[in-house]
C-alpha cells in the first residue's frame, strides 16, 4: 500500500481554525471535537489519497462527522490539503474561495 506525506496549506489551516472557533462558540468541547475529527480525516489521506472524486480540479474528501469537505491535491508522494470548507455553502462559492488562494 502506498503511503503519502500529508501537508496542510496555511489557507486550509486557517479554514480549520475558523470553523473550530465557530463550534467553540456553541460549546468548547464541540470545537475541540471538530478539530480532532477533521485532523483524523486528513490523516487518513496518508493511506487513502486519490480515491476520492475530483471536484473543481481537486480531490474532495467528505468529513465523517461534520458537514465539511476537505479539498486536496497530490504532487508526487505529497498530499496538500488546499481547503476545508463548509458543505452548507453554495458549491460555486467554495470553488471561488479555492481558486482565489
Amino acid at each position: 500500500m502506498k503511503k503519502y506525506k500529508v501537508k496542510i496549506s496555511e489557507f486550509a489551516y486557517s479554514d480549520l481554525k475558523k470553523a473550530q472557533e465557530f463550534y467553540k462558540k456553541i460549546d468548547s468541547q464541540l470545537g475541540d471535537y471538530f478539530y480532532d475529527s477533521i485532523i483524523l480525516d486528513i490523516k487518513s489521506l496518508k493511506y487513502f489519497a486519490k480515491i476520492h472524486k475530483k471536484e473543481f480540479g481537486y480531490y474532495r474528501l467528505i468529513a465523517k462527522n461534520f458537514p465539511f469537505s476537505i479539498y486536496y491535491t497530490v504532487k508526487n508522494d505529497i498530499v496538500i490539503v488546499m481547503a476545508i470548507l463548509d458543505q452548507r455553502k453554495n458549491p460555486i462559492v467554495n470553488y471561488t474561495e479555492i481558486e482565489n488562494r
